[in-house]
């Protein structure tokens, strides 16, 4: 007769029997929201690994409004984008370990001539240069070759918010009390975008539509949204920076 620690040949142990009913029970549920249609599941990742940077395309999950296809460039383990911007062409971020370029092969390298140890978490343009404030409450500016030295100064960030003066944005009463807002933008075909600490939101006209991370947000944004010079919009994530293509609907 077998031991209790030595199951007879053809016959699983009980830890076996047990990953097996899990197991079994997963792929049941998966085929149960497959099936019903109203329940969303996560998106699939497709991940590619360049260097020291990944980049990240996630499909739309099943349930979502529209496909959106966001390119992520992460920042590794709690390494948050506080902020990013345009200048002559190139997207600077502003992260924990730096001032970053992200180059067009989706590689991250430091900003030459960036203050050593300075940690930026403003980004703006200031009389045809780029300025960043510092977490210690000083500036530096870029005239586009080099960067001053970081000055002791008293001063405010502009907010996240690039709205025409003209813009309407009574819509987003909508948003009250659902939505933790961390950033806007009017882009250039005149839909708004709201960053929220748990998802995206688009909305044109009374049309608001609300992506998280079940329709493939990478992560929770932080801040700034900015219009790329192909039109892309990125977005300053807890974890890295996302492009995302303008839907078509």
């Amino acid at each position: 007769m077998p031991s209790d620690n030595h199951p007879s040949p053809g016959r699983p142990s009980d830890q076996a029997r047990i990953a097996l009913a899990v197991a079994g029970f997963g792929v049941l549920m998966l085929l149960l929201a497959l099936l019903g249609g109203g329940n969303a599941v996560p998106a699939a990742l497709h991940i590619e690994a360049t260097n020291a940077a990944q980049t990240v395309v996630a499909a739309a999950a099943l349930s979502s409004p529209a496909p959106l296809d966001w390119e992520f460039h992460g920042l590794g383990r709690r390494k948050a984008a506080h902020d990013l911007i345009f200048f002559d062409g190139v997207l600077y971020v502003a992260a924990e370990s730096g001032l970053l370029i992200l180059g067009p092969d989706g590689v991250y390298s430091l900003a030459p001539g960036f203050p050593a140890g300075a940690v930026p978490v403003r980004l703006w343009v200031n009389d045809g240069g780029l300025r960043a404030g510092l977490a210690d409450g000083q500036i530096t500016d870029y005239d586009g070759q080099t960067w001053s030295a970081p000055i002791p100064v008293a001063f405010v960030f502009p907010p996240f918010v690039q709205l025409p003066e003209d813009f309407e944005t009574g819509g987003l009463a909508a948003l009250e009390g659902t939505c933790e807002l961390r950033g806007l933008l009017a882009a250039a075909d005149g839909v708004l975008w709201v960053a929220c600490a748990d998802s995206v939101v688009r909305l044109r006209g009374d049309d608001l539509r609300r992506y998280t991370g079940l329709d493939g947000l990478p992560g929770a944004p932080t801040g700034a949204i900015r219009q790329g010079p192909d039109g892309r919009l990125w977005f300053a994530l807890e974890n890295g920076v996302a492009a995302l293509s303008l839907p078509t609907d």
